[in-house]
């Protein structure tokens, strides 16, 4: 397999107060992020190979500008709680990107990006109803985490083993998805709701904590 997650992140409202419960319950907030030209910022919580992004649009115009709005991220904020799946799902190359990517897409050049940098997003995103997939293939896992963000929490987790997306009945996953779920890079389940699971450290503590309703997020430690 050329490829491992990189990243999930949740759509919240605007600051994403449902931080400070993941904060409350052990785990050290990283930097912050605005994304010049997307309109979007972020609160973010790092592990030793992956990361939690709670993500949320704080300029419309730039979210919905020339470059911005094929991703259909604006939309999908405005709809998290409408219908919209609310998260989305990043890849990196393991090693180091080939000429192949995890699934069909297109070229977003954001501005906040380098000029040779882009981001592989997945022909799907216009799917609304469908997790937000995209592929960063200029990063690799040796520059993962970023040099000096945390990674010691105190609830003492510490890699992201797996991931499962739970789909609303009704919802068919895009082929896409389907094709992560065989590449064995996250599972897919049939549920009432959007809930996005993250499996710690291959649950050894047994323990999970659950994040509703604030975030539809549990994690499994």
């Amino acid at each position: 397999m050329e490829y491992e997650l990189d990243h999930v992140f949740i759509f919240t409202e605007a600051g994403a107060p449902a931080a400070d419960q993941l904060v409350s319950s052990g785990l050290m907030e990283g930097t912050s992020n605005v994304h010049p030209g997307q309109g979007t910022c972020n609160r973010r919580f790092f592990f030793q190979n992956a990361m939690v992004e709670l993500l949320w649009v704080h300029d419309a115009d730039q979210a919905q500008n020339y470059t911005t709005s094929p991703t259909f991220l604006y939309l999908r904020w405005m709809n998290r709680n409408k219908g919209a799946c609310p998260f989305g799902i990043c890849l990196r190359p393991k090693i180091i990107h080939t000429n192949h990517y995890p699934f069909p897409g297109w070229a977003y050049r954001p501005q906040y990006l380098p000029q040779t940098f882009y981001i592989h997003v997945s022909d799907t995103a216009n799917e609304i109803q469908q997790p937000f997939l995209f592929y960063l293939p200029y990063l690799n896992k040796q520059e993962f985490p970023p040099q000096g963000q945390p990674v010691e929490h105190s609830l003492g987790i510490h890699s992201v083993s797996h991931i499962t997306v739970n789909m609303p009945d009704g919802i068919q996953p895009s082929r896409a998805l389907q094709q992560l779920q065989k590449d064995g890079l996250l599972s897919i389940r049939s549920a009432k709701r959007y809930l996005l699971e993250v499996i710690f450290d291959n649950h050894d503590k047994a323990t999970s904590l659950d994040f509703r309703p604030e975030l539809p997020l549990i994690f499994h430690c």
